[in-house]
């Protein structure tokens, strides 16, 4: 049996922490529709990433694990997309006391899951060798742009929802800080990555991983939750009452 190192189950447990930390909030949250399903989309982002680090130095024994195992993050990376579109209607809510129904942002992002099906379509029997053996990396790379698509999509909302919260907004900038920090840890480890998709995360990123993840899930679950009792200090209009969000 093989021994579980440490760094495993940092990489692991912060997932995990990701995970329960999110549930948590959405129940707290959960008489504001829009906020408790954008957490629930947070929670499945996280959710689809369990396999992806509890089978890490799995990936070696079997040739082409690595190819399934890198469309994880994409799925997470789709999920985060589609965690800001709530984000986003609730700030105009807020602004316009009406439901603006789904914006165009969140149309693209269900556009976006073309790009994990291509994948497939290109690996089916008789498929050119050519695409064959860039498989893996197409998956790799499909991941890391959904990815950053999902990071945009939670700053926007984020940044939309904390246009009246000073505290909310300096959280903010302190989660595009982590965010940046992210992006550059996923394109280092997609370079790494590319040359062989089979081998498993090495220990830096694992680290590097488990530290910014849970950093970005307290930052967003920090805005989000104080939203569940802020009050919206937009500007009355004629005939309006003021938005007050509730409890």
């Amino acid at each position: 049996m093989q021994e579980i190192r440490y760094v495993d189950i940092v990489a692991w447990g912060a997932v995990v922490a990701c995970i329960v930390l999110t549930i948590h909030s959405a129940r707290v949250v959960k008489k504001q529709t829009r906020l408790f399903t954008s957490l629930t989309f947070f929670a499945l982002s996280w959710a689809m990433l369990l396999p992806y680090y509890g089978l890490q130095e799995r990936k070696e024994v079997v040739k082409g694990l690595g190819e399934v195992f890198e469309l994880l993050p994409a799925y997470s990376g789709l999920l985060l997309t589609l965690a800001g579109g709530p984000l986003r209607r609730e700030a105009v809510v807020r602004k316009l006391h009406r439901d603006p129904g789904v914006g165009e942002y969140d149309s693209w992002a269900l556009t976006a899951l073309y790009a994990i099906v291509l994948p497939h379509v290109i690996a089916v029997p008789g498929a050119s060798e050519f695409l064959l053996k860039l498989h893996g990396q197409i998956i790799i790379i499909i991941g890391t742009l959904l990815t950053f698509l999902g990071f945009v999509s939670i700053l926007q909302g984020l940044w939309k929802l904390t246009e009246t919260d000073r505290f909310g907004r300096v959280v903010w900038w302190w989660l595009l800080l982590i965010i940046a920090l992210c992006v550059l840890t996923e394109v280092g480890f997609t370079v790494h990555l590319l040359p062989n998709p089979d081998q498993p995360m090495s220990d830096f990123f694992k680290w590097a991983y488990a530290v910014f993840k849970v950093a970005l899930t307290a930052l967003v679950l920090t805005i989000i939750v104080r939203q569940k009792s802020h009050k919206a200090a937009f500007k009355e209009k004629r005939g309006e009452p003021q938005y007050v969000s509730p409890s």
